[in-house]
């Protein structure tokens, strides 16, 4: 007997959020901070990879943490779990519409 997958959960998509900051960038990204940054405007879009995920350009000067970030990023929001998936540093080669 098959046993059924488990759908991925906002928390399941947050640990991974945090996993991958950490591993990339050295510096947890609030939710909460990224969230209302989104809210506002703040976050500039870079391109819809599917109709769930987006991602979004992060500058360096507009994050006001714990900790200051050293470079842009780009997040990734999941508009079904209503989180940020994942992250990675921002490249000038990426252009994207």
């Amino acid at each position: 007997m098959r046993r059924r997958k488990r759908c991925k959960t906002h928390s399941d998509i947050v640990a991974h959020f945090q996993k991958r900051c950490l591993e990339r960038i050295g510096v947890i990204l609030n939710q909460r901070v990224l969230k209302s940054l989104l809210v506002e405007n703040k976050l500039r879009r870079l391109y819809a990879q599917s109709n769930t995920k987006t991602h979004f350009l992060l500058k360096k000067e507009q994050y006001n943490g714990k900790q200051m970030l050293q470079f842009d990023v780009v997040v990734i929001y999941d508009k079904l779990r209503h989180g940020f998936v994942t992250t990675y540093k921002y490249d000038e080669t990426y252009k994207f519409c």
